[in-house]
């Protein structure tokens, strides 16, 4: 059985015999991995594949961290400032990483009657947030919660 043999470097050797690109691979102590399958001539390629392994799963993790994600922050319109603040300043880090950020403000029954305060806490955070983010959107008309989309703008 013949196949398209590619080296280590990337360099097509042709069409050969299936013991000779073993000999080669064993040669350089590396491993002779089928890259693809046909009726005709499969290819095969020289690398070593624990490597190429281990470079495949680093990649596929590298890319899963870059994934962007939401940070959801909930608080009551009895919540004090200086607990807003301190949530300000772990959003801001979050925001630093690339993620959303998601603020909601739940009523509960009676709180819903005084909506003006929560939504002003809302909008001290909007102001807090303003030099550093964009407020993507916000919606203060759902029924017991208010929220806030921020998100880092692009520098």
């Amino acid at each position: 059985m013949e196949i398209r043999l590619i080296d280590r470097d990337g360099n097509n050797e042709g069409v050969i015999d299936v013991d000779t690109a073993l000999k080669r691979a064993q040669e350089l102590s590396l491993d002779l991995v089928m890259v693809s399958s046909s009726d005709e001539c499969s290819t095969c390629k020289i690398m070593d594949y624990s490597k190429y392994v281990f470079e495949k799963e680093k990649k596929s993790k590298r890319q899963h961290k870059r994934k962007i994600r939401t940070k959801e922050y909930s608080f009551q319109p009895t919540t004090e400032y200086h607990d807003i603040d301190i949530m300000i300043n772990k959003c801001i880090k979050n925001l630093n990483k690339g993620h959303r950020i998601l603020f909601l403000m739940k009523f509960t029954q009676r709180q819903r009657k005084h909506k003006e305060v929560g939504i002003e806490k809302l909008k001290y955070v909007e102001k807090k947030l303003n030099e550093v983010a964009i407020v993507e959107k916000k919606d203060e008309t759902q029924n017991s919660i208010s929220f806030l989309f921020i998100n880092k703008p692009k520098d």
